[in-house]
C-alpha cells in the first residue's frame, strides 16, 4: 500500500507521519526523497557550500528531476525488496512535485514523463491549512526559510493543491484540516488509521 502525504510546509505532515508510525510501527516504511535521495543529497552539499538551500540554486529543472529520479529509484528498489513492511508512506510524492514544479516553472513535459513512471499511490493524504498559520509554525521552529516558505508562495501552492485534488476520486484521498490543535488533528487521523488497518488485513488474508 502506497500512501502519499502532501501539503504546504508547516501543514503538519511530520506530525501525521509520527502518528501513523506509532500506530503501525512494524508495517510502515517512510520514504522521503527530499531528505534521503542520493542525487538531492549531492545538490544539498553544493548548496551548503554556498550557504544556500537547494531552492536557491536557480536550477529548478535540475532539482525537480533529481527529486523524481531519486523517488523512482527508491520506489523501484522498495517494490523489489523482500520486506515485512506493508505500507510505504511517502513524505511528498508526485502531487507535491507537480505543485512546486509549476511554481518553479519547471518544464511540464519533464515532470509528466517522470511522474507517469512512479507507482500510483493508493491513498493521498492532503494536509489543508491556512498559509499564515503554517508560516507562523515555521517561524516558531527558528530555522532558515526557503523561497517555498513565503506567504505568497504558500498561498499559490495551496491553490494548486486544491486544483489537483479536485481531479482525484474522493475514495482515494483524505483531506485533513490542520488549522487547529493537536487533539483536533488526532481525531481527523483516526479514520485514516482504520482504513489502513482494514487494507492491511485484506492483503494479509
Amino acid at each position: 500500500m502506497i500512501i502519499e502525504l502532501c501539503g504546504i510546509d508547516g501543514s503538519g505532515k511530520g506530525t501525521v507521519i509520527e502518528l501513523l508510525s506509532n500506530e503501525f510501527p512494524h508495517m510502515i516504511e517512510i520514504l522521503n526523497p527530499l531528505r534521503d535521495g542520493l542525487t538531492v543529497t549531492e545538490l544539498k552539499k553544493i548548496a551548503q557550500k554556498q550557504d544556500q538551500s537547494i531552492y536557491d540554486l536557480k536550477a529548478n529543472n535540475l532539482v525537480s528531476s533529481s527529486y523524481l529520479v531519486d523517488l523512482l529509484y527508491m520506489m523501484e528498489r522498495k517494490m523489489k525488496e523482500k520486506t515485512d513492511k506493508k505500507i510505504f508512506l511517502c513524505d511528498r510524492y508526485t502531487t507535491c512535485l507537480k505543485v512546486y514544479s509549476a511554481i518553479g516553472k519547471v518544464e511540464k513535459k519533464l515532470v509528466e514523463i517522470l511522474s507517469e513512471k512512479a507507482p500510483k499511490s493508493d491513498l493521498i493524504i492532503y494536509m489543508d491549512v491556512e498559509p499564515q498559520i503554517a508560516l507562523n509554525r515555521i517561524h516558531a521552529r527558528g530555522i532558515k526559510k526557503t523561497y517555498k516558505e513565503k506567504l505568497e508562495i504558500m498561498e499559490k501552492a495551496k491553490t494548486l493543491y486544491q486544483s489537483h485534488l479536485e481531479k482525484i476520486d474522493n475514495k482515494s484521498k483524505f483531506i485533513i484540516n490542520n488549522d487547529g490543535n493537536f487533539e483536533q488533528l488526532q481525531v481527523q487521523v483516526m479514520p485514516i488509521i482504520e482504513e489502513m488497518r482494514d487494507e492491511v488485513i485484506k492483503k494479509t488474508i
